[in-house]
């Protein structure tokens, strides 16, 4: 009920599958939808969402250092929060929350790889150029904690079998600078009206079977919910997949083209401050960098591939633009690489 949500700008049913230029025609069903907005201060950015949800559950607790089975959030229903505001697909902080108020976080030192998206073999607790992060009591001390403020609320007869809609709500107060760590620790400038921060915002949504051996059953490492899990695949192939970590729908405010994994900076939306004073409307500034970093993302994304796909690295835009593995399997907008080669527009060249 703070005054700052009733001015802010709520998203308002936006989220989509993860991979939606995958499956166009899908939706997520009315009683999941989920709504985000955000404030800032000098100190702290705050993260709202109202979370549509019908199987209302959560067995994670604690922090990064002491979470239920070393677990993140991510294996119940959770809110993550996708934050780079340097700009770049390096120094961005992940934030994960559920309905029992657990958190995660890391500060990504580079893109982690997973799914069908290109990066770095990383993970929580790997060599510090990866990330840092305290989680699961590495010899790495990174964490918002305890300057990060989680409040949730739920209701408290949340009966996965019920047919009605319900929701679950967080906020969420995340240090720009902190103790231990803050959302700038990855570079970039401070909120003030006119800045732009490259964001996400995400929901992780475990399906649960109503019947069989496994009915109900949150313990995912069951063969019985593996079987589940295989079977549903077949008929939702916008599952990421049927292992017992992998077995869950991601629904993001950005979808994540084909990679179907968050660690894709480039392609997340943005955070655009202001001061309340009307700033933010559709006729806003848009960011003058943009053009420019969409190529160069592309650029990156083309020489990866085709390297992958020859051994070898292109050596100028055209080539780029022009190499079959540039295309949307790979999230890679070979267009975007032509109209570089061929415009007056920019003046840019691949060298090593």
């Amino acid at each position: 009920d703070d005054a700052c949500w009733a001015d802010a700008r709520w998203s308002r049913g936006a989220f989509e599958d993860i991979a939606q230029p995958l499956f166009p025609n899908a939706t997520i069903p009315d009683a999941y939808q989920t709504d985000v907005a955000a404030c800032w201060d000098d100190d702290y950015l705050y993260v709202a969402a109202v979370l549509g949800e019908t199987n209302g559950w959560a067995t994670v607790f604690g922090d990064n250092e002491n979470l239920t089975d070393g677990r993140a959030p991510w294996w119940d229903p959770d809110f993550e929060i996708f934050v780079n505001a340097a700009r770049t697909t390096h120094g961005y902080v992940e934030f994960e929350t559920n309905a029992n108020n657990a958190t995660y976080d890391v500060l990504w030192r580079v893109p982690q790889q997973g799914f069908d998206s290109v990066g770095v073999p990383c993970a929580p607790g790997a060599a510090t150029w990866c990330g840092n992060s305290s989680f699961n009591g590495g010899n790495q001390t990174w964490s918002l904690s305890p300057s990060v403020k989680v409040a949730a609320a739920a209701p408290t007869a949340f009966d996965p079998l019920a047919a009605s809609k319900n929701q679950w709500v967080v906020e969420v107060r995340l240090p720009l600078r902190g103790s231990r760590g803050g959302l700038l620790d990855g570079g970039g400038p401070a909120p003030a009206p006119g800045i732009f921060w490259y964001a996400d915002f995400a929901r992780a949504e475990h399906p649960l079977p109503r019947t069989g051996a496994a009915a109900l059953s949150l313990d995912f490492s069951t063969p019985a919910y593996a079987a589940f899990c295989a079977d549903m695949l077949e008929t939702h192939p916008t599952l990421l997949g049927a292992s017992e970590w992998s077995c869950y729908w991601e629904w993001t405010w950005q979808n994540l083209a084909a990679t179907r994994y968050m660690h894709n900076p480039d392609l997340w939306g943005y955070l655009y401050f202001t001061d309340g004073a009307g700033d933010g409307d559709d006729g806003a500034c848009r960011d003058p960098e943009w053009p420019l970093r969409y190529v160069l993302f592309n650029a990156w994304r083309a020489m990866v591939f085709a390297f992958i796909a020859d051994g070898a690295y292109p050596v100028t835009f055209a080539e780029l633009g022009a190499h079959p593995a540039c295309n949307a399997t790979a999230s890679c907008d070979a267009a975007a690489l032509r109209t570089a080669a061929s415009s007056d527009v920019f003046d840019a060249s691949v060298s090593f």
